[in-house]
């Protein structure tokens, strides 16, 4: 590159990207092909370099990633979980060693993402799957005016399976209802559904 001054950098770049592009692919194979252990401990050490400098437009770009790439997010999600299981039991298990305090004051301040990871997690389990967010739960127990549907009293509600998980219902937000602890227990796995009673009542 001819240019030792910054403007004309850029420009320089900006008219030479695809050429650019061909080159750094090239010495990268011939980089990686001379010496691969050094070749990946020196692109560690420079990701890691420009990610401390540069932590908040790093995440920034990586949420705005997550956002217009789902799929692919997932995908590679689910792929590098299955390779490293192993890995993924023991940090769980040590942070959860390392970390009690933290997790317990975590899911006190955020009641409705416990009720709805734990109805997630028990369809995965299953493989009966569907799933639903803290929003829609929020939505649900708002319709319902944040009473329990089976004994009509504001308590602290729990998310119900109109049809059980264990007769193949799935955690789909169609399958949920919300009812408090004791009327949830009491319903334990049968096929209940409360919904319909209260919105005929709210229809007549």
């Amino acid at each position: 590159m001819p240019y030792t001054d910054k403007e004309k950098q850029k420009e320089w770049v900006a008219n030479h990207r695809e050429e650019r592009r061909v080159y750094q692919r090239e010495w990268i194979k011939r980089k990686k092909a001379e010496d691969p252990e050094k070749f990946n401990k020196d692109v560690c050490s420079r990701v890691k370099k420009y990610y401390r400098n540069n932590r908040a437009l790093c995440l920034e770009r990586a949420e705005t990633y997550r956002k217009e790439h789902p799929d692919k997010v997932k995908a590679a999600t689910d792929l590098w979980s299955a390779e490293n299981k192993e890995y993924r039991k023991a940090y769980k298990k040590e942070y959860r060693r390392n970390n009690k305090e933290k997790i317990a004051q975590y899911r006190k301040d955020n009641p409705d993402k416990l009720r709805s990871y734990k109805a997630n997690r028990k369809t995965r389990q299953t493989k009966a799957g569907g799933r639903f967010n803290e929003g829609q739960w929020l939505r649900l127990c708002k319709k319902y005016h944040y009473k329990c549907l089976c004994c009509n009293k504001r308590r602290k509600l729990t998310a119900d399976h109109v049809i059980p998980v264990s007769k193949g219902g799935t955690s789909d937000i169609s399958n949920i209802q919300p009812l408090c602890g004791p009327c949830n227990s009491k319903k334990n796995n049968k096929v209940i559904d409360f919904r319909k009673a209260q919105d005929e009542q709210s229809n007549n």
